[in-house]
């Protein structure tokens, strides 16, 4: 199985240089809701959100509380949304009436809305959130899909086929944002078996996979071994489970590096996957799904969380930058050995000396 595909959907991400945009503008904005450009502009976002007519009737028709047929005679322009119609379904459907007012002007403002880690109280919180994004993503995902992303870690998707480091990042989100008895002891706590379907969904994703761009870190198993040490600093992982995920961590980079290029000799650039290597520490991870079926992007990072979106413009937005680190990077899955070889060994040597 590829590791790098399709499958890198819940990890943690980054967002450099978007303006936080939090639904109505506020009111030095005055927007002229009579204008029909900008009515035009809202329909669209509309079904930006919901691209299936018949849907998106029942959806206004639900919001609104009013029949279908008014619901229609809106979406067809030949009666008005009110302004607080407008309220109502931009706050349901997590539209932004300042972007929709900047858009006439020819500047978008990327929406974001950040979401509190600590809000989450159990390990099934967690599940809920990977298993509502993983609804979005197998939505969108046909084989067309163009997937990008960045990571500063190993990620959870990627830990699919290495039991001790998908378990070490679900313990770690429960040790730090739980905070409960069950998360203070490695050993003796089990996975949840409602993350054994999630596994399996994450190697569907996994197969699935096409035309996939990752930048990944310079310092890609930092992040973990720092979490485990951790972890291990407040005897909540014991010496024996510390050797275990090291040994899994080796395992992990010498698969990755053989998948990189495998044993057909055949470079991840054929399948139209790329990984390239940057030069500069991220500290963050995201990504970025688009298809003629939908968009979505998420970010994440030690602190923040920006709420997944499907706006198109912001995901357009996040895959322009995802991009950009094109160029502060270096394509090791395109690269002679001697470049791949030493990324991998100063990943393994980083794991012996710090662990």
């Amino acid at each position: 199985d590829k590791l790098f595909t399709g499958a890198y959907l819940f990890h943690r991400f980054l967002l450099i240089s978007f303006t936080l945009s939090y639904g109505l503008s506020n009111s030095s904005k005055a927007i002229n809701m009579n204008k029909p450009e900008f009515a035009d502009h809202f329909i669209m976002a509309l079904y930006n959100k919901i691209p299936r007519r018949p849907d998106l009737v029942r959806e206004v028709s639900r919001i609104l509380r009013i029949e279908q047929e008014p619901a229609s005679r809106r979406l067809n322009g030949s009666v008005k949304f009110s302004v607080n119609e407008m309220g109502k379904l931009s706050r349901e459907l997590g539209i932004s009436l300042d972007n929709l007012m900047h858009s006439e002007n020819g500047r978008i403002e990327s929406q974001a809305v950040l979401e509190t880690l600590w809000r989450y109280e159990s390990i099934d919180s967690l599940a809920e959130l990977i298993e509502g994004h993983l609804d979005i993503a197998e939505g969108i995902y046909p084989a067309s899909a163009e997937y990008g992303c960045v990571l500063d870690s190993i990620s959870l998707s990627m830990a699919v086929h290495h039991q001790n480091i998908f378990k070490l990042l679900l313990f770690k989100w429960g040790h730090l944002f739980v905070d409960s008895d069950e998360f203070g002891d490695y050993a003796s706590w089990n996975i949840p078996r409602r993350f054994t379907d999630i596994r399996k969904r994450l190697q569907y994703l996994q197969e699935k996979g096409k035309g996939v761009i990752c930048v990944c870190d310079d310092m890609f198993v930092h992040s973990i071994i720092r979490e485990v040490n951790y972890l291990y600093s407040v005897n909540a992982i014991d010496t024996g489970s510390k050797n275990e995920i090291k040994a899994e961590l080796h395992a992990l980079l010498a698969e990755l590096e053989s998948d990189v290029r495998n044993s057909n000799g055949e470079l991840f650039q054929d399948q139209g996957i790329a990984l390239y290597l940057s030069s500069q520490p991220i500290g963050a991870s995201c990504w970025y799904l688009l298809s003629d079926r939908g968009h979505a992007a998420f970010f994440y990072s030690n602190f923040a969380m920006i709420k997944i979106s499907q706006n198109p413009e912001y995901c357009h937005a996040i895959k322009r930058w995802v991009l950009s680190l094109k160029r502060i990077s270096t394509l090791i899955s395109g690269s002679g050995y001697r470049e791949r070889r030493r990324f991998f060994m100063e990943q393994h040597e980083l794991v012996d000396r710090t662990l």
